[in-house]
């Protein structure tokens, strides 16, 4: 039952104005506006399903497969023998795992349930190169915890943002803070590596930076004002 916008006063649904202050009634017309939002998420759950998982994979295979193929056939037919191949076809199936593995989860959470797969693939990859190629004994030293790292900084970062523990400004200044602890990792990976020491020095210009750069993100999220023109900005 609709009311009166000035007065209060209940009105008849079919009622074109109060009949106590006159006012002008506009009732709008609710069998529309449902058969409109029924319209919409229909509209909605047809996109969604206009995605076929097994298409892209099937496209993905094509695409990807096809050239590490190729490249096995030439490299026998030009040399007898099949080695550079082994990394362009290892290369391509990594990249092909990467393509359609995410789609093997259900969306909820998929990007987090995908990281133990992403890591694991990656340090098979890795470890190939390293047997396939001349230089040995950098994957365990090197490889390992620069790769461990990486992940464990994503997934910590992927469950803060999914349970809403950062947001907005708070998540660029996350990701910076993670890019410089990130690049720590690496560097005391190396120097530990060639120089049997763990030492910090370039590492620590680009942590000072992300931490400069992330501080002012931090700040700025206590300003509501600024964070609202920044999404009206960037259409957020």
């Amino acid at each position: 039952m609709p009311y009166c916008v000035n007065c209060g006063v209940q009105l008849n649904e079919k009622a074109k104005e109060c009949p106590l202050c006159h006012t002008e009634v506009i009732i709008r017309n609710y069998k529309h506006l449902q058969y409109s939002e029924r319209s919409t998420n229909l509209e909605k759950e047809m996109v969604k399903d206009d995605f076929d998982r097994g298409l892209w994979i099937k496209l993905m295979s094509i695409t990807l497969l096809t050239p590490a193929t190729l490249s096995i056939l030439v490299n026998w037919i030009f040399q007898k023998s099949i080695s550079w191949s082994l990394y362009v076809s290892s290369s391509v199936i990594f990249v092909w795992i990467w393509a359609i593995s995410p789609f093997f989860f259900r969306k909820k959470n998929r990007f987090l349930k995908w990281i133990p797969l992403g890591w694991s693939s990656l340090l098979i990859f890795l470890y190939f190169i390293e047997w396939v190629s001349k230089f040995k004994g950098w994957f365990f030293p090197i490889g390992i915890p620069i790769v461990t790292s990486f992940f464990s900084i994503l997934a910590i970062l992927t469950v803060l943002i999914t349970k809403k523990r950062i947001r907005e400004l708070q998540i660029p200044s996350s990701i910076l803070f993670g890019i410089g602890l990130f690049c720590f990792c690496i560097n005391g990976a190396i120097n530990l590596y060639n120089h049997q020491v763990f030492r910090l020095d370039w590492s620590l210009i680009v942590m000072t930076t992300c931490i400069a750069f992330g501080l002012i993100g931090i700040v700025l999220q206590q300003r509501p004002w600024i964070v609202e023109k920044l999404k009206h900005w960037f259409r957020i």
